[in-house]
C-alpha cells in the first residue's frame, strides 16, 4: 500500500509541476526564516557560556544618583574605587581588572602592524576567563611586567607560525615604545564573547605607554568570580558596605552583572562593545513565527485547494474499491513528501547564501550548526507537523464522503473548501500588514549593531582625581 501511495504521489506531482513548485517554494521561504532565526537566537543566547565557571563570574558596575534624582549606570569602573580589598570580601575567589589600549603600532619580525583590539590586564585575567591556551598557561602568562599573550591568528599573521613562545614584539604609542615578550598563545577569541581582543599585555605595560595605570583610567573593567556557595546579592551588599558613599549630592551604588547576562540584558553606559537586546530576540522570534505560520497556511491552503479539485479522482478510486485508510495514507504521504522537498530546498538555499547571511548579521555561522542532532530533531518534527497539517483536510474530510457526492461537479464539499481557502487568504494578508513595521524595525536594529561605533576615542585619555 505504501509503495502504491508513493507512486500515486509522484504521478500527481509530475502532472502538476506548477502547483508543486509554488507550494514547495513558499514553504521553503518560511523554513529558511526559521533556520536563520534558530541559529541566530541560539548564538545570541550562548554568549560567554564557553567559560567553565561562567555562572560564577560577574562584572562590577556602579550607578550614580545626583541630588536631582537623575541616575546613570556604568559598566566601566575606576580601579581605585575597588582596590585589592575585594579579596577580603567573603565569597569572592578571584578578581581581575583590564582596560583597552589605544590604537597601537606593533613591530614584529621586521614588519609593522596596526592593532586596535589590545587589552592590558592583571595576572588573574586568564585565571577567571577560560580562553584555551595552545602554548603557555593561565597561571604564568601575565606574571612578568613585559609579558604579552597573543591569539593564534595574530601569531600566524606576525610570524607564520604559532611556535612563537619567547619571541619579542615592540609596541608603540606616540613617542613611547615598549619591548614585549610572548608568554602564551591562545585560540582565537570566540565570536560569542562580549569582548574581543587579539593581544593581552601585562598591566605594567599600560603605565609605560600612557603614564598611568589601569587602576587610574576610567575606562577599565572589573570582573570577579565568586564561589559556588556564595550568594551574589550578599557579595554585592558587602561591596556596598565597604565603598558606599553618604554624599547626598552624589550617591554611588555598586551592582554585580552576571557574565552571561551582559550581552542581552546590559544597557549601561561605558560598555566595552555594542550589546544586543533580549527584546529584539523576542521581536525576531515573533516575526519568524508569523512568517512560518503564513507559509504553513499557504502550504495547507494550496494543498487543500488542489485536493478539492481531486474530489472526482477520490470518488472514482472509491468506486473501484479503494479503502478510506488507503486514501488517507496516500494524502499523508503526499503532504510529508511536499514538506520534505521544502526542507531540502531551504537547507540548500541557506547553505548557498550563508556567507551573505554572515555579512549582514555579523556572525560566523557554519553549516555544522544545521547538522547538530538536537536541531535536526526540531526541524524534522516541524516538517512532519507541516506535512501532516497539509494532509489533514483532504485525508480525513474528503475521503469520508460518499462516492456519489464526490462525483458531483458542484458538491457542498467544494463550497466549504472554497470558504476555508478565502478565510485563510484573508488571514494571511492581515498578518502580513502587521509584519511590515516590526520587520523594518529589526532590520534597522541589525544594521545599527553592525555599523555603530562606540563613542570612546581610544587614542584620547583623560586622567582626573578620584571624586568618591
Amino acid at each position: 500500500m505504501i509503495k502504491n501511495s508513493f507512486k500515486s504521489t509522484f504521478r500527481h506531482f509530475l502532472k502538476n509541476k506548477l502547483y508543486l513548485g509554488v507550494n514547495v517554494l513558499s514553504l521553503a521561504v518560511g523554513l529558511i526564516c526559521f533556520l536563520f532565526t534558530y541559529i541566530y537566537i541560539q548564538d545570541e543566547l550562548s554568549y560567554d557560556e564557553f567559560h567553565n565557571q561562567a555562572s560564577q563570574i560577574y562584572r562590577v558596575e556602579y550607578q550614580t544618583t545626583t541630588s536631582d534624582g537623575a541616575s546613570t549606570r556604568f559598566a566601566n569602573l575606576h580601579g581605585a574605587v575597588l582596590p585589592e580589598g575585594l579579596n577580603s570580601i567573603p565569597g569572592i575567589e578571584l578578581n581581575t581588572r583590564f582596560a583597552q589600549h589605544a590604537d597601537l603600532n606593533i613591530q614584529a619580525a621586521g614588519e609593522k602592524f596596526g592593532e586596535n583590539e589590545v587589552l592590558a590586564a592583571d595576572s588573574n585575567f586568564f585565571k577567571i576567563f577560560d580562553f584555551p591556551f595552545l602554548i603557555g598557561g593561565p597561571s604564568t602568562s601575565l606574571q612578568t611586567p613585559n609579558a604579552v599573550v597573543i591569539d593564534k591568528s595574530t601569531a600566524l599573521k606576525y610570524f607564520n607560525s604559532i611556535d612563537v613562545l619567547g619571541k619579542t614584539l615592540t609596541i608603540q604609542f606616540q613617542d613611547n615604545e615598549v619591548l614585549l615578550s610572548i608568554t602564551g598563545i591562545i585560540e582565537d577569541v570566540p565570536s560569542n564573547s562580549h569582548f574581543q581582543f587579539n593581544l593581552v599585555t601585562a598591566s605594567p605595560v599600560y603605565e609605560s605607554l600612557y603614564g598611568f595605570s589601569i587602576n587610574e583610567v576610567q575606562m577599565g573593567y572589573n570582573y570577579i568570580r565568586i564561589s559556588d556557595q556564595a550568594d551574589p546579592y550578599s557579595v554585592q551588599t558587602k561591596i556596598n558596605d565597604l565603598w558606599l558613599t553618604d554624599d547626598p549630592l552624589f550617591q554611588v551604588f555598586y551592582y554585580l552583572e552576571k557574565l552571561t547576562d551582559i550581552h542581552l540584558y546590559s544597557s549601561d553606559r561605558g560598555k566595552f562593545s555594542v550589546n544586543s537586546d533580549i527584546k529584539y530576540l523576542y521581536l525576531l522570534g515573533g516575526i519568524t513565527f508569523l512568517i512560518l505560520v503564513i507559509a504553513c497556511f499557504n502550504f495547507t491552503t494550496l494543498a487543500t485547494a488542489r485536493s478539492i479539485k481531486r474530489t472526482t479522482e477520490i470518488g472514482i478510486r472509491k468506486v473501484y474499491g479503494a479503502l478510506r485508510n488507503q486514501l488517507i495514507g496516500s494524502f499523508i504521504i503526499e503532504g510529508l513528501v511536499l514538506a520534505f522537498f521544502g526542507l531540502v530546498i531551504a537547507y540548500a538555499c541557506f547553505w548557498e547564501f550563508l556567507p551573505f547571511i554572515n555579512s549582514i548579521s555579523g556572525k560566523s555561522f557554519t553549516t555544522s550548526q544545521l547538522t547538530d542532532p538536537s536541531f535536526l530533531i526540531v526541524i524534522s518534527f516541524l516538517t512532519l507537523c507541516i506535512g501532516g497539517a497539509a494532509a489533514l483536510y483532504p485525508a480525513f474530510f474528503l475521503t469520508g464522503g460518499k462516492p456519489s457526492a464526490l462525483l458531483l461537479k458542484h458538491s457542498s464539499i467544494g463550497l466549504k473548501g472554497n470558504k476555508l481557502w478565502k478565510s485563510v487568504v484573508i488571514v494571511q494578508f492581515t498578518v502580513l500588514l502587521f509584519l511590515f513595521r516590526p520587520v523594518i524595525l529589526f532590520t534597522n536594529r541589525l544594521i545599527l549593531f553592525r555599523t555603530k561605533t562606540l563613542d570612546l576615542k581610544k587614542n584620547r585619555f583623560l586622567h582626573f582625581p578620584i571624586i568618591f
